[in-house]
């Protein structure tokens, strides 16, 4: 089962990251336009990237299983 709050406090701490790099970059702009715009647009490529992936991954139904863990440990497997 899923934690709502768990995956809520994970989106604030991106989202606090992704602010502070902006903010970051974009302090003292111009200077150094090339680093600040990589370090830009690598966050966000990043964000992009989580938003893909983890609706198919750890997000996605069947992902524990998927990802190899012992039957004993999921939900509903036998105990022992």
């Amino acid at each position: 089962m899923k934690s709502t709050w768990l995956l809520g406090l994970s989106i604030a701490c991106l989202a606090i990251v992704a602010l502070a790099v902006g903010v970051r970059a974009i302090s003292g702009w111009p200077a150094h336009a090339r680093v600040r715009g990589a370090a830009l647009g690598a966050t966000a490529a990043f964000a992009l990237f989580l938003v893909i992936w983890l609706p198919g991954g750890p997000l996605g139904h069947g992902w524990a299983q998927r990802s190899g863990t012992p039957t004993s440990l999921l939900a509903g497997g036998s105990r022992k």
